[in-house]
């Protein structure tokens, strides 16, 4: 993952319409954390990374960093 992550996940996220909220809801973790994540003060495990793709409806490799440009799946 690198420094850029918090960037794509809120790009995402409010291109999805979501509230900080809303993500974390369907994610199943809390707002704050949301929070933290879009201002990389913390970084998700593999298996929390996986259901905010999932809630969002992008792949994991685009939110991390680690594949190519295409956030969509």
């Amino acid at each position: 993952m690198d420094a850029l992550f918090g960037e794509r996940l809120a790009r995402a996220r409010a291109s999805a319409n979501m509230t900080q909220r809303d993500l974390a809801d369907q994610a199943g973790i809390t707002w704050s954390q949301i929070s933290r994540y879009e201002t990389s003060k913390a970084w998700p495990r593999l298996r929390v990374l996986l259901k905010l793709a999932d809630a969002l409806g992008v792949t994991a490799e685009a939110l991390s960093g680690d594949g190519s440009n295409d956030e969509s799946r």
